[in-house]
């Protein structure tokens, strides 16, 4: 029988350095090693690894000092990506710095079609197959981004992005294709463009990975200086989150707005607005995790979360002391639309679930999420920290 639905994962391999002992010297820079493979019926075997050095903050708003990490991910269905990140929150007081350099190519990168109103249908899956929703896609891209503070509270966010794109659809029936071919869309080939950013982020939190307490709002314009398949856009994004003490547990909510240019281009589209590093989609850990990863496309998108974490102490047969096991019953959901839509409540997508977060040193972490939704009725998501 042919495997369905979201990746499921087989096993996680950490490796990470202890707590850091109390000293006035800076802490040392550390190796870190995470891997774990996933297997899927429209990725196959899914590889992925990461090798990376990082300094821990051992007290403070943040976790990390600083980290440098390269990633690699192999698929069975010929996925194939590199990159190196590097990140700099807490080197050099009143800055953040994040760079990435990475080269990707998607053998089956995900597109059920434009709108609100797109549809996915489990019968063409099963006499197309799960390719029909999908579509050949490369990119290389270069991303800086800095942060600088203007008081306690308040930070000032630049960013550039360069990309080069080259959309295909695959050389069978594929969603993709037919609007390709009824001129629905029109942005295939290679071509580059550049996106420019600036913004603000005033932030609260207490410590910001797993923040007890605190608010943050982000406001970002992204402006494309470079006409990319001809078709230069704006784009803006507000953000607010809370976070809210309930005894030993602690309330998070969050909600975001992004609007663009109707003349957003289909790759770019598939990629949310942040006020740090480049994300990919409607769907996952930080917007409606019990969606399908790329499920719901339009230039404009509208995303509520709201969660709730109890800590749970645990002890782990192979570690001195106890750690915590975060236990997040969540509840997500999300409106897009586009050109010829207006937003409205009509036609909301949500999910539920629980997430649990074991949280073994300061800045180490580890979620796995279990999510419903009629979209998806069985979500498991793998991944590293807190959803928002």
């Amino acid at each position: 029988m042919r495997a369905r639905g979201p990746a499921v994962p087989l096993c996680v391999l950490a490796l990470a350095a202890g707590p850091l002992p109390a000293q006035t010297a800076p802490p040392p820079w550390r190796r870190s090693v995470f891997g774990y493979p996933f297997y899927s019926g429209v990725e196959g075997v899914d590889l992925n690894a990461t090798v990376g050095y990082h300094r821990a903050s051992p007290e403070g708003r943040l976790a990390t000092a600083g980290q440098v990490d390269l990633s690699l991910r192999y698929t069975g269905a010929g996925t194939r990506i590199v990159s190196l990140a590097g990140a700099a929150p807490g080197l050099r007081p009143g800055w953040r710095v994040f760079a990435l350099v990475a080269g990707e190519r998607y053998a089956r990168f995900p597109y059920y079609g434009v709108g609100n109103a797109s549809v996915r249908s489990a019968a063409i899956e099963d006499s197309l197959g799960p390719e029909y929703y999908k579509y050949d896609l490369w990119r290389a891209t270069v991303f800086v981004a800095a942060q600088r503070e203007l008081g306690p509270w308040l930070r000032l966010h630049v960013a550039a992005q360069a990309r080069r794109y080259r959309v295909r659809p695959l050389g069978r029936p594929t969603r993709l294709g037919a609007e390709l071919a009824g001129g629905a869309v029109a942005d295939t080939g290679t071509a580059g463009g550049l996106e420019l950013r600036a913004g603000l982020v005033a932030d609260t939190r207490d410590f910001e990975p797993a923040p007890r307490r605190g608010t943050r709002v982000e406001a970002v314009v992204g402006r494309g200086v470079a006409a990319l398949y001809g078709r230069s856009y704006t784009r803006a994004l507000l953000l607010g989150a809370a976070y809210v003490p309930a005894g030993r547990a602690v309330v998070a909510v969050r909600g975001q707005v992004e609007v663009a240019s109707r003349r957003i281009p289909l790759p770019v589209m598939a990629e949310r607005l942040t006020a740090w590093g480049p994300e990919d989609h409607v769907g996952g850990f930080a917007t409606v995790r019990a969606s399908w990863t790329g499920r719901w496309l339009a230039p404009d998108r509208a995303v509520v979360n709201a969660e709730l974490r109890v800590p749970v102490r645990i002890r782990i047969p192979t570690r001195p002391g106890a750690d915590t096991l975060w236990v997040a019953p969540f509840a997500d959901l999300a409106r897009v639309w586009g050109a010829g839509e207006s937003f409205g409540l009509s036609g909301v997508h949500g999910g539920a679930g629980v997430q649990l977060t074991l949280q073994m040193s300061r800045g180490g972490r580890t979620s796995l999420s279990v999510a419903h939704s009629a979209d998806a009725p069985l979500r498991i998501l793998l991944g590293a920290g807190f959803v928002y």
